[in-house]
C-alpha cells in the first residue's frame, strides 16, 4: 500500500538518512496508522477465514505455549535485521528496492498479530470461540500500536 501511494505521489513518505539531509519519517500521523491497520486488517482476515474453513487448527494444544514461541521468534527476527541493517548491505538494498522495507514490516507485524492472538488464545476461558479470540486479537493489536504511535 505505502509502496502504491509513493509512486503514485511521486513523494517518498519513509525517508533513509544521507548525509545532513533532512530526515522526514512520515508526513501524516494518520498514514502510518492506516497502512498498519490495513496490514493487520489483512492478517485478521486470513485468520478469520481459517477459523470458519477448519477450527482444528485453533484449538490446538500448541497455541498455549505460542506466546513465548511468537515472542522469541519476534526478538530473534528483530536482531537479525538489525544486524543485517548494520553489519550487511541493508541500507543500500532497503534505498534500491524499497519493497523490501515493507515485506519485512509486513513480517513483523504478522508475529506481532500471532503474539496477540496466542496472548488472546492464552487468557481467554475455553467457552470463547475462535472467532471471538480473532476479533478480540485485532482489537487489542490495533489498540496497543494506536496507543504506542500515539506516545510516539
Amino acid at each position: 500500500m505505502m509502496l502504491l501511494v509513493e509512486s503514485l505521489s511521486g513523494h517518498r513518505y519513509f525517508v533513509i538518512p544521507q548525509g545532513s539531509s533532512e530526515v522526514t519519517i512520515f508526513t501524516s500521523g494518520l498514514l502510518p496508522f492506516l497502512f498498519v491497520t490495513v496490514i493487520i486488517g489483512c492478517f485478521y482476515v486470513i485468520t478469520y477465514l481459517e477459523t470458519k474453513k477448519n477450527n482444528r487448527f485453533f484449538s490446538s494444544k500448541v497455541w498455549n505455549k505460542m506466546p513465548a514461541i511468537s515472542f522469541a521468534v519476534l526478538v530473534i527476527s528483530i536482531f537479525q535485521f538489525m544486524l543485517f541493517l548494520l553489519l550487511g548491505p541493508g541500507f543500500e538494498w532497503i534505498e534500491e528496492w524499497r519493497i523490501l522495507l515493507y515485506f519485512s514490516l509486513c513480517f513483523f507485524l504478522f508475529l506481532y498479530f500471532i503474539f496477540i492472538y496466542s496472548m488472546v488464545h492464552k487468557f481467554s476461558d475455553s467457552s470463547t470461540s475462535a472467532k471471538k479470540k480473532v476479533h478480540y486479537s485485532f482489537l487489542w493489536s490495533n489498540g496497543l500500536l494506536f496507543g504506542a504511535l500515539f506516545l510516539i
